[in-house]
């Protein structure tokens, strides 16, 4: 079993792989995608965003990233560079000396036109744009191997949107933010997909096998399996649509916490760029994580306090039994979560934690499933996910360690937080769970279970 799981763990990729290519094969709607794939995308999938550089993203342009129409030179006047701007549609122009084409002399940008001719009262016609332009020795440029991470570290910290890519024989083009936008885009967009359609297969797939497993006789009772059974009351069509969009909108919302985390994380701790990618991995992971935890905690203190959903006295149905489609999302979206923080788990493995954090993610996922598809013990499932308000405190103290702030005072004011927070908060919802277990309730129960031994004994 263990040389099974290292070798399931070793080539993960190969399996992968083969899983999107079945997917391909089984979902018509992916075949129509794969066809439109272009060569360039392919190669970003291949070498994941972390690793795509800067001439990836020229290739996707195409002919647009020939430097053909991004120059202009210093003699020209800034009139014709607005103009041949506006014509192609960009905010930047290279500039090179006349007759020197591959040799850059500087940059103009709409903001040099603006602050330097419009604000000034300038004359746009008989000012040259080497009066203007922002000078080679000041000019920040990248070259072909750059990675588009580091890239756009550099549009940030300078707040800047074009980035001239010099190679060994010259001016090779200009990358915008625009640019880097659409690779992200592209690199994600045909997984997104993929992950969509493995999704729709496996759910609709498992909901027609319950579906079709062991219906009702007359007497209520079902002789096969009542877990089914409940399942299936359960799963109509429609829930079965929202709850497939609910997953995805989780999935979405990790994908969206993890980008965001790896752009604002620079801005906000510098030494950030100078992490390991290991770190890096962790720290963006550790994001969405605290985004879920957040998220799952306030969801289901709404719930369990806020509304009457589980009010004893809001109706007599078993508290066990109770659940509405608000709960149902919300189960649905920390499967998305779920689901994602696994795959990079052991996509990464053991980067981001061992055969515990599988165990965990796993059994977690499987509890969440099972009472979403039953509609039953949500009660339970939500307040556990409540005690996921500690999460954020215990990625805080990562991140401070991460960030050598181990002797700051915040550290230890968040050490308190963890220690006084969840102690009275765990006791809290065991008493509460303890007391809706007893009493009316659990008199009900007993009577429903006595029933069911008569309709039996018959």
């Amino acid at each position: 079993m263990q040389r099974a799981i290292g070798s399931f763990i070793s080539h993960g990729r190969v399996v992968r792989n083969m899983v999107l290519q079945h997917i391909r094969l089984v979902n018509p709607l992916t075949q129509t995608l794969v066809r439109h794939e272009s060569a360039s995308a392919a190669r970003m999938e291949e070498h994941g965003f972390e690793k795509t550089i800067i001439s990836d993203v020229l290739k996707s342009k195409g002919k647009s990233a020939d430097g053909s129409w991004l120059w202009c030179t210093t003699e020209d006047s800034v009139y014709d560079a607005v103009k041949s701007m506006t014509q192609h549609n960009v905010g930047a122009l290279v500039v090179v000396k006349p007759g020197e084409e591959k040799s850059v002399a500087g940059i103009i940008t709409e903001r040099d036109y603006l602050r330097k001719i419009i604000v000034q009262g300038r004359s746009s016609k008989s000012t040259k744009v080497g009066d203007i332009m922002t000078e080679e020795n000041k000019l920040i440029t990248v070259t072909p191997d750059t990675k588009i991470l580091k890239a756009m570290q550099l549009m940030t910290d300078n707040r800047i949107r074009h980035i001239p890519v010099i190679g060994e024989k010259g001016m090779l083009g200009m990358v915008s933010i625009g640019d880097v936008v659409r690779a992200v885009v592209s690199e994600h967009r045909e997984e997104l997909d993929r992950l969509n359609a493995f999704i729709q297969v496996g759910f609709y797939s498992f909901a027609v096998i319950i579906q079709d497993r062991n219906p009702m006789d007359g007497s209520g009772l079902n002789h096969g399996s009542s877990g089914f059974s409940i399942i299936s009351d359960h799963a109509t069509s429609s829930n079965q649509i929202r709850w497939l969009f609910s997953v995805f909108g989780g999935i979405v919302m990790c994908k969206i916490a993890y980008e965001l985390t790896g752009i604002i994380s620079p801005l906000v701790f510098k030494g950030f760029i100078k992490l390991e990618n290991k770190q890096k991995l962790e720290w963006k992971n550790r994001g969405f994580s605290t985004f879920h935890a957040l998220f799952a905690a306030i969801g289901s203190m709404y719930f369990l306090v806020f509304t009457n959903l589980f009010d004893e006295h809001a109706n007599k149905e078993l508290i066990i039994n109770r659940s509405s489609k608000s709960s149902d999302t919300l189960l649905g979206m920390s499967i998305g979560y779920f689901l994602s923080d696994l795959a990079m788990i052991i996509w990464t493995y053991p980067t981001l934690g061992g055969l515990e954090y599988v165990l965990h993610h796993g059994l977690s996922l499987f509890s969440i499933i099972q009472s979403l598809l039953s509609g039953q013990l949500q009660f339970y499932i939500l307040i556990v996910l409540f005690t996921e308000i500690t999460t954020p405190f215990v990625n805080l103290r990562w991140y401070l360690e991460v960030a050598g702030k181990k002797s700051s005072i915040l550290y230890v004011l968040n050490g308190v937080a963890m220690f006084v927070g969840w102690l009275p908060l765990t006791r809290a919802f065991a008493k509460l769970s303890a007391w809706c277990s007893q009493g009316q309730e659990g008199s009900r129960l007993l009577d429903n279970s006595a029933s069911q031994v008569e309709l039996l004994k018959q």
